[in-house]
Parts: C-alpha cells; sequence; structure tokens
C-alpha cells in the first residue's frame, strides 16, 4: 500500500515539477531575447505571437503558483523524489 501511494505521488509531483520548470524556463527565454518589455504585475505585451504566448504560459503558472501555492509545492516535492531516485540509481551495485 505504501509503494502504490508514493508511485501515485510521483504521477502528480513529477508533471508538476515539470510544469513550473517549463514556466521557469519560458520566463528566462522571454527577458533574454528583447522581444518583450520587463514583466510588470499587470502583464507584458510581446512583439511576437509565440513571444506572447511564453509570456502568457509563465505568467499563468507563475500567478497561480503564488496564489495557491499548489504547484510550488508539488514541484519541490518532484524535485525530492527526483534527488531519491537519481541517488537510488547511482547508488545501484553494478551486475
Amino acid at each position: 500500500m505504501k509503494t502504490v501511494f508514493f508511485l501515485l505521488l510521483r504521477l502528480i509531483c513529477y508533471p508538476a515539477l515539470a510544469i513550473v520548470g517549463a514556466a521557469g524556463v519560458s520566463l528566462i527565454v522571454i527577458s533574454v531575447n528583447g522581444q518583450c518589455p520587463p514583466i510588470s504585475e499587470a502583464g507584458v505585451a510581446c512583439s511576437t505571437k509565440f513571444s506572447q504566448r511564453q509570456a502568457d504560459f509563465g505568467l499563468t503558472v507563475a500567478g497561480f503558483s503564488l496564489d495557491t501555492g499548489i504547484p510550488i509545492v508539488l514541484a519541490v516535492g518532484g524535485l525530492i523524489f527526483l534527488m531519491r531516485d537519481a541517488r537510488r540509481f547511482f547508488n545501484r551495485a553494478p551486475s
């Protein structure tokens, strides 16, 4: 039962980590590429549709994370599971 619980928790936390990570990367990209003005709390208007979509995605995830905290908590859980799984994978004895 414990194994099933942690498997389900991993199935929830890993995608949350991926989504929060992708949103962070998209916010970094739009701040570096120079097609968007600096981000304010009201939003941002970019010069291309692709940059605008990236900014909207990043700001939506960031706003939802700051309002509810759920994606951040799940992403931290995913990061913990990732570190534990990586440690377990690399500490295996070679066969």
